[in-house]
């Protein structure tokens, strides 16, 4: 396969396009032909023409053929833009943003490369008549996983899951310490009081020794309550930390929802007001009059003929 600086995959999709085209392109060169071999057939059939009668069929043909031309392009021009939907609907499932070089499509140097691409592709069939490939059998994008900005952004979200498992872990490991101070502390202020009790129902014997006990009780207290009070704190500030990462990711989400809720309304409006748009209602009916002018030719030279 040659190569158009495209992962063998994508290259892949341009070749099935490229397939695609030149299958429309074959039938529209029919289509033509047809155009010429009907008025031919219809209105070549006398020795001896005047210039006025010679210039109605020109013109006659002249009007078929460009508007067979014209629904051909139109068409085209609008399958392409089905394919650009996809992808776009594909990098707005991913927030992003793919930009297009509307200059680079009369680049005649890429232009020649395109064609060389396509005639390396397709010269081993050249014999085989052109296939119509089946698009009954729709398949869905895959996301694009290798490199660029996609790859940066499923970084960005794996990055975070990890942080907030690890968060989860940390809150949890904090809720285990905490819970367990405060049981010791539960269980020093009973040693302590116990202490106390057995002091007074002591008297004032062994006082040096009750009030070491006593200092040492309080300490472990008052150790265990600033354990308490700096685990607290940094189990503070860690759900802090997390609510607003959180919020952050949130909006960020909420602002890209909004953005391509705007481009698609831009892109609504602005496809509403194009020009081609409002010419197809026009070529339309301009190919029915075309129709019936054809079939009153064709009842006046063959009256028996069906139309």
């Amino acid at each position: 396969m040659s190569d158009i600086g495209l992962n063998e995959s994508h290259q892949g999709i341009i070749v099935n396009y490229l397939r695609f085209a030149r299958y429309n392109r074959g039938q529209t060169i029919k289509s033509i032909v047809s155009c010429f071999s009907d008025v031919k057939d219809s209105r070549l059939i006398e020795d001896t023409y005047t210039i006025d009668e010679v210039i109605e069929i020109l013109e006659s043909l002249c009007s078929i053929v460009k508007g067979e031309a014209e629904l051909e392009l139109t068409n085209a021009s609008h399958t392409n833009v089905l394919l650009l939907r996809q992808l776009f609907s594909q990098a707005e499932h991913w927030h992003l943003k793919l930009q297009a070089d509307i200059s680079e499509l009369e680049n005649r140097k890429l232009l020649e490369e395109i064609a060389q691409f396509e005639e390396n592709e397709f010269s081993a069939s050249k014999s085989k008549a052109v296939v119509m490939p089946n698009l009954s059998q729709k398949s869905k994008l895959q996301p694009l996983n290798e490199g660029g900005n996609t790859a940066l952004l499923q970084m960005e979200i794996n990055r975070l899951q990890e942080e907030n498992a690890r968060l989860k872990e940390k809150s949890a490991m904090l809720e285990r310490k905490v819970s367990s101070t405060l049981e010791e502390k539960t269980k020093l202020s009973s040693d302590l009081s116990k202490a106390r009790n057995e002091l007074d129902s002591q008297g004032n014997a062994p006082a040096k020794v009750d009030d070491s006990v006593v200092q040492d009780l309080s300490n472990k207290v008052a150790t265990l309550n600033q354990d308490l009070k700096n685990a607290e704190e940094l189990a503070r500030k860690k759900c802090s930390n997390t609510t607003e990462e959180l919020a952050n990711t949130k909006h960020y989400v909420l602002e890209l929802q909004h953005e391509v809720e705007l481009l698609n309304k831009e892109l609504d409006k602005k496809f509403s007001e194009t020009a081609q748009y409002k010419n197809l209602k026009k070529m339309l009916e301009t190919k029915n009059v075309q129709i019936k002018d054809l079939r009153a030719r064709l009842k006046r030279h063959e009256p028996n003929a069906e139309v």
